[in-house]
């Protein structure tokens, strides 16, 4: 858990650095579109720096899901019951996490065997580097997104 707490801390230290990085060029795609559009521009269309600042945020809080102790003490069979449902939708969360992940490497190793592939005009595909680099994204990742622990996985 102390890992995810640190992914979730980290993630708008990240977006604000690829916000600054937005902002450099921001200025500059202004005037060129104020030079391309000339009577068709609208000063209104650009947010100024501040507004895609706070556009960009990051937030996130932690809900405890569990079925209120005090029940116990009130009516047994209903905590049971209760507490039955919540296993069940844990377990369903788990599979739907699990069926996601396996969803998008099936969908990333497809993609590296077509690009291993010929184009229509005879050419072979390209291999880019950003598959790589999101395969290695994607297992850095993984055992943060991979919920259930699940070992087939």
């Amino acid at each position: 858990m102390v890992c995810r707490l640190q992914y979730y801390g980290r993630a708008q230290e990240r977006l604000d650095v690829l916000v600054e990085n937005l902002l450099t060029l921001y200025d500059r795609r202004k005037r060129e579109a104020k030079r391309r559009l000339r009577k068709l521009y609208n000063e209104v269309d650009y947010p100024d720096e501040k507004v895609i600042r706070q556009t960009y945020t990051v937030e996130y809080s932690f809900v405890t899901l569990a079925v209120p102790e005090a029940l116990k003490l009130t009516d047994t069979e209903l905590y049971k019951r209760e507490t039955r449902k919540l296993r069940r939708l844990y377990r369903k969360t788990a599979e739907a996490s699990c069926d996601a992940l396996a969803k998008q490497m099936q969908d990333m190793a497809e993609h590296c065997i077509d690009r291993l592939g010929v184009a229509p005009n005879g050419n072979p595909k390209v291999f880019r580097d950003s598959l790589l680099t999101n395969w290695q994204r994607f297992f850095e990742l993984f055992d943060e997104k991979n919920i259930s622990g699940d070992e087939e996985l």
